[in-house]
């Protein structure tokens, strides 16, 4: 039945399984990456029969997602052996250096128009292929992200040729994105942007209002669009107070419906506390839930009440070995004095709160590890 199926029909029917939507090509997020939970490979449609290869295969090639050495290699070799493979490609997302194999996939690939690039770039990867293939190609979009503190020459010579491409060479880049977490990332390439010609429409996960303002000066652009969820207020009262912001911005977050710029109102007198709820004579909490359920709910409550803020593990890894990560703003002994006050109500609070004694220990002194260890001894 299938292979009584023209070509055509057969390529709409399978185009939804190869498909990578704009939307998970252009994240620029790093926790939640759409391509980190991908658990099969829309290759496989292709290994049917003959006649779904030769339809798949261009669909196939059309998005293509670097995330290893492995994939880039692999890659290079494809449409170096098979060059019409090349052809296809019309988004290429590279989220590392990969060495020399991305100047083979670009120089192969003349047809790409949306590229997307991680500059989370650290010492001991090789950017000397994907620098040497930027000039080759013509984009009309330019994806960035960056979410690390790390700054090396590697960074910076990508940086360097990026900023080249954008002023000079790249002629019918039309759309630049920054999907940076940290507001220098996308500042330093204002000189760049400038000198675009073609620039008319600039993406930003967020920005300063000195940048934006400066954004206006960017000759023949149409519009600035702010993907952040919440945008800070003044941002927000920036745009509606010039006439030419607010032709040109757009806030992709949520706006007051009252204001269409979603600037607060001033805030009234703020409402009276709520009563608190009387409790009963006698009464214990949890009383007649069974006991694994209890004891659940009150570790689970202990863990808040005698942890640090902020949760040590909500912070990257680059933070925590940053020096910024100091003992100062953290409660250390906040949380021991909590913990040990509520192990003293009882014996079953003594059993729940003893895991979080020793779950974050603040290591500065001879005593404190000596303690530490004489109670893990103990346990």
């Amino acid at each position: 039945m299938a292979n009584r199926l023209p070509d055509e029909i057969l390529k709409e029917i399978l185009g939804p399984a190869l498909t990578v939507s704009d939307d998970e090509f252009s994240c620029g997020r790093t926790t939640d990456s759409p391509f980190a939970y991908k658990s099969t490979s829309s290759a496989f449609v292709l290994l049917v029969c003959k006649q779904w290869m030769r339809v798949t295969t261009p669909l196939l090639y059309e998005t293509v997602v670097i995330r290893s050495k492995a994939q880039a290699q692999a890659l290079a070799d494809a449409v170096k052996y098979n060059p019409h493979f090349g052809a296809y490609i019309r988004k290429l997302r590279m989220e590392g250096g990969y060495g020399m194999s991305p100047y083979t996939v670009i120089s192969k690939s003349p047809n790409i128009k949306d590229i997307f690039i991680s500059l989370d770039v650290y010492s001991d990867d090789n950017v000397n292929g994907l620098c040497k293939a930027l000039p080759l190609t013509n984009p009309r979009r330019l994806i960035l992200t960056k979410h690390t503190k790390a700054t090396n020459l590697k960074l910076t010579k990508l940086i360097n040729e990026l900023m080249s491409c954008i002023t000079s060479k790249w002629l019918c880049l039309e759309t630049f994105e920054s999907h940076a977490s940290r507001f220098y990332m996308i500042e330093g390439y204002l000189e760049a942007l400038k000198g675009c010609r073609s620039l008319t429409h600039i993406v930003l996960a967020n920005c300063t209002e000195e940048f934006l303002v400066m954004l206006v000066e960017v000759a023949n652009l149409k519009s600035i669009r702010i993907t952040c969820q919440y945008a800070p207020w003044v941002l927000r009262h920036l745009v509606a107070q010039s006439p030419v912001l607010k032709q040109i911005v757009q806030f992709d977050g949520k706006v007051s419906s009252d204001d269409e710029w979603g600037i607060p109102l001033p805030p009234g007198p703020s409402p009276p506390p709520p009563l608190a709820i009387e409790s009963k004579p006698g009464f214990t909490p949890l009383e007649d839930a069974p006991w694994p359920v209890a004891d659940s709910i009150w570790s689970y409550i202990f863990s808040f009440a005698t942890y640090p803020y902020p949760r040590v593990d909500l912070l990257d890894s680059d933070d925590l070995a940053s020096e910024d990560f100091q003992h100062d703003w953290i409660d250390w002994a906040g949380q021991k004095t909590t913990a040990c006050n509520i192990s003293l109500v009882s014996k079953s609070f003594h059993t729940f709160i003893q895991p979080y004694l020793l779950h974050v220990v603040d290591l500065k002194d001879r005593d404190v590890a000596s303690a530490a260890m004489a109670y893990r001894i103990e346990a």
